[in-house]
């Protein structure tokens, strides 16, 4: 009988740990795995953590309205690289078409095209997710925008940046994730 519990518990953690995101299934995300040697790493004012490999050059910052995480393999080579940039940011976000157009703005100013955009829940949060590619130092480069409004105060926000073609859907899969690993505590304040 015990067996039998054993083999079900971990039937049931196994099911979950493959459990794919809402993020990951509209992104077409079907087999999104963390890399090794992962490690969790609280923001500066212990709102949320995430978890991050332990070789990438990962830094803490605190600025004026927004504090959070920057991290990136700086081993990488240029055309195979990725940043995760995952910060709370004070203010209020309308997540509406008017945040869409303007980051279709920002994105048309710097020559680059929207590859996919959406509306989305996350958790208990409304959120906005929009990719785009261009060019940019003379290579592809693709930026993920993931803004997620936790209330009327502040929002956080969550770029990914990719430079080169090399393993793309990969990257991108992986940082997303790496975005699921989130975790935002009730101390956001």
């Amino acid at each position: 009988m015990k067996q039998l519990f054993l083999f079900i518990g971990i039937s049931l953690s196994l099911i979950s740990c493959n459990k794919q995101s809402e993020l990951s299934k509209t992104f077409k995300c079907k087999t999104a795995t963390l890399p090794d040697g992962i490690e969790v790493v609280d923001e500066y004012q212990n709102r949320f953590s995430i978890e991050l490999p332990k070789s990438w050059k990962t830094e803490l910052y605190n600025i004026s309205n927004q504090s959070g995480i920057i991290s990136a393999d700086t081993t990488q080579l240029a055309s195979n690289f990725y940043k995760l940039d995952i910060g709370i940011i004070n203010g209020n976000i309308d997540l509406s078409s008017s945040l869409h157009k303007q980051v279709e703005a920002i994105m048309k100013s710097n020559n680059l095209k929207t590859v996919q955009h959406t509306f989305l829940p996350y958790k208990t949060f409304d959120s906005y997710a929009h990719l785009a590619y261009g060019i940019q130092m003379n290579m592809p480069y693709y930026i993920f925008q993931y803004y997620i409004k936790l209330d009327n105060k502040k929002y956080l926000l969550i770029k990914s940046e990719f430079y080169g073609e090399d393993n793309i859907d990969n990257r991108f899969c992986e940082s997303l994730a790496l975005i699921n690993t989130l975790k935002l505590y009730n101390n956001n304040n």
